[in-house]
């Protein structure tokens, strides 16, 4: 039998596929770094541009919601103010309708007061007679006796009285403040009664030459006083 040659060995193949195994290693540590630096200089500029690090749509999310409550509620005051707008203005329309039949019925020479008796079907003469004015330190109480809404002539020249006494004051003003009658089941229309009485006397106050900048309605008294049928008072406040 013949003699085999051995071959010569050849490095280079080996050498390739070490070498190329290396390179893609490489390329791979090399990705894996630009990806890195990228998201990290993304990150870098979203804090310097909002000052959080918080996600910037869900930042919008949040203040995007803030603004529907805010303009949801800001409505609704602007709506309950219209409501109550509108409630003042009606109760002024009646109260000056309720004193124009008031002032016929008297001027005719009618007894009764029947027609200045707001949503009080029930009331009656006496007790509209009844009403009191009782004045004390810069102040008139006005007591009622029933559901009226306008004053008798009594309790209109104590008021009268006390208006001249204080309106020479310097700056003086008139606040007016009510006490919700306690004998109405509902709230609603013991609060318009109250309304009423209010929008009657400030008219009265007006009657006599006073600035209306300088009489106040305050409908929430401080100082509340339980009454079946309510009552008002007028304040000399100064300045």
């Amino acid at each position: 039998m013949g003699k085999r040659c051995p071959e010569e060995f050849n490095p280079w193949p080996p050498f390739v596929d070490i070498f190329a195994s290396v390179i893609l290693v490489l390329m791979l540590f090399l990705l894996i770094t630009v990806v890195n630096i990228g998201y990290y200089a993304q990150f870098k500029a979203k804090t310097a541009y909002t000052g959080s690090t918080e996600d910037p749509d869900a930042m919008a999310s949040e203040e995007s919601s803030k603004i529907k409550v805010d303009y949801c509620e800001k409505r609704e005051e602007v709506v309950k103010i219209q409501k109550q707008d509108e409630m003042i203005t009606f109760h002024k329309v009646m109260a000056n309708k309720l004193e124009v039949d008031a002032n016929r019925s008297l001027f005719s020479g009618g007894k009764s007061a029947g027609n200045a008796i707001a949503y009080a079907p029930n009331a009656d003469q006496n007790n509209f007679d009844k009403q009191s004015a009782e004045e004390r330190e810069r102040q008139v109480l006005i007591k009622f006796e029933n559901k009226e809404i306008f004053l008798n002539t009594s309790v209109k020249q104590n008021l009268r009285r006390f208006v001249k006494k204080y309106k020479t004051l310097k700056g003086v003003e008139f606040h007016i403040s009510v006490n919700d009658p306690q004998s109405f089941v509902s709230k609603t229309l013991a609060r318009q009664v109250s309304l009423g009485r209010a929008l009657n006397i400030k008219k009265l106050i007006t009657n006599m030459r006073i600035p209306k900048t300088s009489i106040k309605l305050k409908l929430q008294n401080e100082n509340p006083i339980s009454s079946k049928f309510g009552t008002v008072i007028i304040k000399a406040v100064t300045k």
